[in-house]
């Protein structure tokens, strides 16, 4: 049995959105080819990860308040523990925020 297999048998997991599905998303969201796209999700993405490498706190309304607990390191990465804080409301606004952006 796959990896994949077993974690299916045993309990469901959550969705994931991978790089292609993100950039699937943001193309969709703000109406442009994927070409357009690419270079800044990967860009966003780069920054993010940079930052939190850094132990840089993302503040990214309406992603929410990412602040880093801890690190560990082991043999094959470099483990973030961190803490996602998300306004309740961040619903109630999304769409209107995501249409102002566009305008």
């Amino acid at each position: 049995m796959s990896e994949e297999q077993e974690q299916t048998a045993g309990e469901e997991t959550a969705p994931v959105v991978n790089r292609k599905e993100l950039l699937e998303r943001v193309a969709a969201e703000a109406e442009v080819r994927k070409q357009i796209a690419r270079p800044i999700v990967e860009a966003t993405l780069a920054v993010l990860a940079r930052a939190l490498a850094e132990g840089e706190e993302i503040n990214l309304q309406p992603l929410g308040n990412i602040k880093i607990k801890r690190t560990d390191d082991n043999e094959n990465a470099h483990v973030i523990h961190a803490r996602i804080r998300q306004s309740k409301s961040y619903g109630e606004n999304l769409d209107s925020e995501v249409a102002e952006a566009f305008e």
